[in-house]
């Protein structure tokens, strides 16, 4: 399913400028997608997502030139990290501003062998990622709310799912945090979220989740406190959305 048939022939690669100032944040209307995402970096994501929503999020090229490694740079990612050009450098939302910012190399680096497909500012703290249009329907209890793993997965449901709420976080135990004592709690961004009066809430992990204990446990412990905030949670199945796309339509039809 793609949501624009690029044109291929125009995605030309664009070469850095070293002295143009470098964007950052939601792209400009007028800036066009091919200049600020290489051709395949565009196709990968129209193959998911739309035009607005990759805008929204201000997904962007970052290519092997002085002037992109020195904004990777400033945007606190390390020399270890900059490598494996093109780059695709993806923003983490909350309360409507940029709080930090995920990188995927095209050939990621390696950690214990394996490696790295997303990579994070070094020390940077976990947040919710929350697209900007969603600031205040995340307080609102009557909306739906899901949560998902990594910021092209939320955008992904954002493209089928226009009335609801969709925030991701970083990995399946991403929704921890730390407080001042070191000790292990629930991210303070979920105090901006409304969950009383039974909102419902899905929660939409990795496929693996029937096989890997590890990605249950941590996705079972998250319903369980959501529930305990006043939440309906219900554990959603990818391989089931195509169903849940026809039921809502028919519901939306009224037939």
């Amino acid at each position: 399913m793609n949501f624009l048939e690029p044109n291929t022939n125009a995605m030309i690669t664009a070469p850095c400028d070293d002295g143009a100032e470098q964007p950052s944040g939601s792209a400009a209307p007028d800036v066009p997608l091919e200049v600020l995402l290489d051709a395949h970096h565009l196709t990968r994501l129209l193959s998911f997502t739309t035009p607005e929503i990759i805008r929204e999020r201000g997904y962007r090229t970052m290519r092997d030139c002085a002037a992109d490694r020195a904004e990777l740079r400033r945007l606190g990612f390390s020399d270890r990290q900059i490598r494996g050009f093109p780059i695709l450098l993806i923003a983490t939302w909350f309360d409507g501003t940029i709080v930090t910012y995920e990188i995927r190399p095209d050939t990621p680096r390696l950690r214990d062998d394996k490696p790295v497909k997303y990579d994070s500012v070094p020390k940077s703290a976990k947040r919710l990622n929350v697209l900007p249009r969603y600031r205040e329907w995340l307080r609102d209890p009557k909306r739906p709310f899901l949560i998902t793993e990594g910021a092209k997965k939320a955008d992904a449901l954002a493209t089928v799912f226009r009335d609801a709420a969709i925030a991701s976080i970083s990995g399946v135990t991403g929704w921890k945090g730390r407080n001042d004592y070191g000790g292990v709690t629930l991210l303070t961004d979920f105090d901006h979220v409304a969950f009383n009066d039974g909102r419902f809430v899905g929660i939409l992990f990795d496929i693996d989740t029937l096989t890997n204990k590890m990605v249950r446990a941590a996705q079972d412990k998250l319903a369980e406190i959501l529930e305990r905030k006043g939440a309906n949670v219900y554990v959603l199945d990818w391989t089931k959305l195509p169903e849940i796309m026809r039921e809502r339509e028919v519901k939306a039809n009224g037939n």
